[in-house]
């Protein structure tokens, strides 16, 4: 393997990749080998074609139980996303970036982290505005009023549903709209 020129490699990882895709789609498992598959995309210099498997691992990891692995998950498809690509404003970047952060976003409030689950909330509100998407805005108040009122904070959780209310009524987005209302009954 060290014998062989970088370029080489790179176009081993990219084939072994793409033949794991196959083989493992065939027999209705590739869920199970997304890490691999992740792993092989960046060791052939696809950053943004492993972070979108990792994103995948994560999100399998999280169905199966594996938290603390789909955070990991997460966190690694996160570092793949070159931090130029927000400043592009890419809409497929952009997208790539917000579904990786939500996919984190869940896993910490599973696993507790309420601190590090605000934070990512803030950083989805942020995302959501630079997409320009009420959907998006929406859902990202729906989650930051959900984890004030974990936290207490009582009156700002309310000003979050409210506002993301507003995004839903812009959007047209009925089941954002059902679930914001829902807390914000207990809320109050």
């Amino acid at each position: 393997y060290q014998a062989l020129l970088k370029s080489d490699r790179q176009a081993y990882h990219t084939q072994a990749a793409l033949w794991l895709i196959e083989a493992t789609q065939a027999i209705g498992r590739v869920g199970e080998f997304t890490p691999i598959i992740a792993e092989h995309y960046a060791s052939a210099g696809e950053h943004l074609l492993a972070a979108d498997w990792f994103k995948q691992a994560g999100t399998h990891a999280r169905k199966q139980g594996a938290t603390t692995q789909a955070r990991a998950f997460f966190d690694r498809a996160l570092s793949l996303i070159p931090p130029d690509s927000l400043a592009s404003g890419n809409p497929s970047d952009l997208m790539r970036q917000w579904q990786a952060l939500a996919g984190r976003d869940e896993v910490l409030g599973i696993l507790g982290d309420t601190k590090a689950r605000l934070a990512d909330d803030v950083a989805l509100f942020s995302l959501a505005k630079l997409i320009n998407d009420d959907h998006l805005i929406a859902e990202a108040y729906y989650r930051q009023g959900y984890y004030l009122g974990l936290s207490g904070q009582y009156l700002l959780e309310r000003e979050a549903y409210d506002l993301g209310l507003a995004a839903t009524r812009r959007a047209s987005d009925r089941r954002i709209e059902a679930l914001i209302l829902g807390l914000k009954v207990v809320c109050e």
